[in-house]
């Protein structure tokens, strides 16, 4: 027989999921666009972007597709964010015809900044991209729909994601009308161009990381010193100065095998340590994976001196909490995460407060059971982090819902007032 406690959450996630497909009916018979769209986990919006489009009159997959009502306000500025968070790698034919239907109907994609800055575009436009891939496979990475006018940003987004990948810079100059919008983002201008497989034109650069990192590096009076800690607070991009300078101890970017050729000294394991405290991990788990990592195998943690008598005192066996917010999705994929607490209370205040950050989140639980030898270090007391996430097998999750909080009901008002 299942035990009670199991079929009332188990009760409590089916009346989510009913309440979430009554939110997305009514969204849809208000026209309500910007709420349906929303109420979708991320990797769920351009699909339901795409239903928008087709209700507006545009036919699935015809390169020459119009809209025949115009979009309303603030969709076009969704599409936007959508398109800046989910990535395009894996939905280029999808994105292809969005674009092209949005140019088509006469209705530029993002903000007014965008609009402006596009306008003041002059008729021909030199162009770089930045990637990664085989050598035989680097002609057609080159021909993607996302450019840079800044070569410096191309040749960072060229940065290896693997050991046997190779960098490369491809540059381009387009007529103007090919390009669909120009994204203006902090501190550079994303080209969005048209039929990126019809370019005759492409010149292919391979960039030696080598010598660009040791570049990069000496570009500041703390990176030509070797004060580590000075040059990733003072870096615009924290976690990405971090990366570069355990490349230059050492480390192979992104290889799963990468040691330290020599061992961190203690004052950048304590930059690396706030940097974790400051930023959080959530954003850019993959570049913490590797961090980690690379800490792992070369004998080193984030643990600072006054965790480590905790450290040493845990127990074989210790249950864990982790507190998320979540789309109900999304609910397995957000468990697997690096920051657990060995306090249920933090973990369950944490998932109610990151509920709140949209309303279509709710405040989750997990609890699992790991060993000493899975936590890679005790960053603060109330907060572990443990190696593998993802390799997590034994886990239970619930709906966060006790009598001292506040009544658990599946969304939220932009106000945080439960409903």
């Amino acid at each position: 027989m299942i035990p009670l406690e199991d079929q009332l959450r188990s009760a409590e996630l089916r009346l989510a999921a009913a309440q979430h497909e009554l939110v997305l009916k009514l969204a849809w018979q208000r026209q309500d666009w910007s709420s349906y769209v929303m109420a979708h986990p991320l990797a769920g919006q351009l699909g339901a972007l795409v239903r928008v489009l087709e209700h507006h009159g545009a036919l699935r997959l015809d390169p020459d597709a119009t809209l025949s009502t115009a979009l309303p306000d603030g969709l076009s500025i969704m599409l936007r964010n959508i398109w800046s968070a989910a990535g395009q790698s894996d939905h280029a034919m999808t994105w292809a015809w969005v674009l092209r239907v949005l140019r088509n109907s006469g209705q530029p994609l993002g903000r007014h900044a965008d609009q402006v800055r596009y306008a003041a575009l002059p008729d021909l436009v030199t162009i770089y991209r930045g990637f990664t891939s085989g050598a035989d496979d680097a002609e057609s990475y080159a021909r993607g729909f996302s450019w840079t006018t800044d070569r410096s940003i191309a040749m960072r987004s060229a940065h290896p994601t693997s050991a046997p990948l190779r960098s490369f810079v491809a540059t381009t100059t387009v007529p103007k009308s090919t390009i669909l919008a120009c994204l203006v983002t902090a501190g550079e201008d994303e080209i969005v161009i048209d039929r990126p497989e019809e370019l005759r034109w492409i010149a292919l650069e391979e960039i030696d990381h080598v010598l660009l990192r040791r570049e990069r590096l000496s570009t500041t009076p703390a990176g030509a010193q070797a004060d580590w800690p000075t040059y990733i607070r003072s870096a615009s991009n924290r976690l990405d100065a971090a990366l570069l300078v355990l490349e230059h101890h050492g480390a192979v970017s992104f290889d799963p095998d990468a040691k330290l050729t020599t061992t961190l000294p203690p004052e950048l394991l304590g930059a690396l340590h706030t940097e974790w405290l400051l930023t959080g991990n959530h954003h850019d788990a993959r570049k913490w994976s590797w961090i980690l990592q690379v800490l792992r195998s070369s004998g080193q943690s984030l643990t600072p001196d006054e965790c480590r008598e905790i450290y040493r005192d845990l127990p074989d066996q210790i249950t864990l909490h982790r507190g998320f917010g979540c789309h109900p999705a999304a609910v397995e994929t957000c468990t697997r995460g690096f920051s657990w607490s060995p306090d249920r209370c933090v973990a369950q205040s944490f998932a109610i407060a990151l509920a709140g950050v949209s309303a279509t989140w709710l405040p989750y639980l997990a609890t699992a059971v790991v060993s000493k030898a899975a936590i890679h270090s005790v960053v603060m007391r109330a907060e572990f982090v443990i190696d593998r996430p993802g390799e997590l097998r034994d886990f239970a999750v619930q709906p966060v819902c006790t009598a001292k909080a506040v009544e658990w009901t599946p969304f939220r008002r932009t106000g945080g007032c439960w409903v």
